[in-house]
């Protein structure tokens, strides 16, 4: 049974509420007149009501199945396999978290794991823009179009690189929110990835490596400059360290990258010999050993740094440090040790290697500051 309500006017101007009713095939139809909205609605239940009790219910679903198969059938659906999909596509998901939810709870379960510091901000960062875009809705409900269009979206802000960091924690949560019934399936999987160019890597020479040190004293980093570009310590893990006298011991030749903050793979200890030493002792001579290595608010410092010496790229400090280690001792191990790398890693011949003559490398490690 279907019934419409039609409000409208008499000549007169006075208002009604017309109940239009369609009964079931074979019986005879039915339009009645109310003068307000309130009796409409109570003669609409009343209808219901009757139909219900001197109607048998299996005809009536009956009646009603052969209703919905008409609307399924123009997209080849049957009512069957409409009833199939839902009971697995859709309510064992009802009860679920939304995405704006079960993110914090994924969140919640990495920093539980021990991960370091660096690699927790860059998750609850990544997380965070993807639950702005969908945290409101279920995880089964978004679709492989939704995705589609969020890496288009995120194209136009962002570089591919970064895209693709997007895409893939994204992917990393999806594929956690599986096992717990969130949803059934990762299509993120079938995205295609973001091309990404890639740069031939960065070196810096004798006399840039040389500028670098003069400049970052002026602005309070040369120990950070000087971490970066002879030893290869990352600027995220140097954010870690505090100050400098809680990893520098000079007098048994060591650098100790350590602390709660770090993750079990991440630690070491750089051993420090020859001229690579005398260099260190020279140039952190200039700097307290109670000051941060990463003075604070870090950016405007590096920001300011980077303006005034007026050629930079990414990961340059690293990049050079492990090509002049190399270049100077020709130990792939020990420079793979200083760097934190395994000993089956790759980076090793693609980025660093040959990439400095022990020439450059004696010239470097002969600087001094004036």
């Amino acid at each position: 049974m279907k019934t419409t309500v039609t409000k409208g006017s008499y000549r007169s101007g006075t208002e009604y509420w017309l109940v239009t009713c369609f009964p079931f095939p074979g019986e005879r139809g039915e339009r009645k007149f109310f003068p307000d909205k309130r009796s409409a609605d109570e003669f609409i239940t009343d209808l219901y009501r009757e139909s219900s009790e001197t109607r048998p219910i299996p005809e009536l679903l009956k009646l009603e199945a052969r209703d919905f198969e008409k609307l399924l059938q123009p997209h080849g659906w049957t009512l069957r396999r409409a009833v199939e999909y839902v009971l697995k596509n859709a309510i064992p998901f009802e009860q679920k978290p939304v995405i704006r939810d079960a993110v914090a709870l994924y969140l919640d379960e990495q920093k539980s794991l021990g991960l370091a510091k660096e690699t927790i901000w860059d998750i609850k960062y990544r997380t965070a823009v993807f639950a702005a875009k969908f945290g409101d809705r279920h995880l089964h409900e978004v679709t492989l179009e939704d995705y589609s269009k969020w890496k288009q979206e995120l194209a136009n802000q962002y570089a591919p690189r970064s895209v693709g960091h997007f895409l893939r924690h994204a992917s990393s949560f999806i594929r956690w929110s599986i096992p717990y019934g969130y949803c059934s399936h990762n299509f993120i999987t079938a995205l295609k990835k973001p091309k990404v160019k890639q740069k031939r890597p960065q070196v810096l020479t004798c006399h840039q490596v040389e500028a670098l040190f003069e400049i970052a004293f002026r602005h309070g980093l040369l120990a950070w400059a000087v971490l970066g570009t002879l030893v290869g310590i990352r600027p995220g893990e140097m954010r870690l360290l505090g100050r400098l006298g809680d990893v520098l011991n000079l007098a048994e030749g060591y650098i100790k990258v350590d602390g709660d903050a770090f993750s079990p793979e991440e630690r070491r200890v750089i051993r420090l010999e020859g001229d690579l030493r005398k260099a260190l002792t020279a140039w952190l001579s200039r700097c307290r050993l109670e000051d941060p290595i990463v003075p604070q608010p870090e950016r405007k410092h590096v920001e300011a740094l980077r303006q005034e010496l007026g050629f930079w790229s990414h990961n340059v400090m690293r990049h050079t440090a492990a090509s002049l280690h190399y270049a100077f001792f020709e130990n792939a191990g020990k420079t793979m040790k200083m760097l934190g790398h395994s000993p089956t890693s790759d980076v090793f011949d693609k980025h660093y290697k040959a990439l400095l003559t022990r020439a450059e490398a004696k010239a470097v490690y002969a600087l001094r500051p004036s």
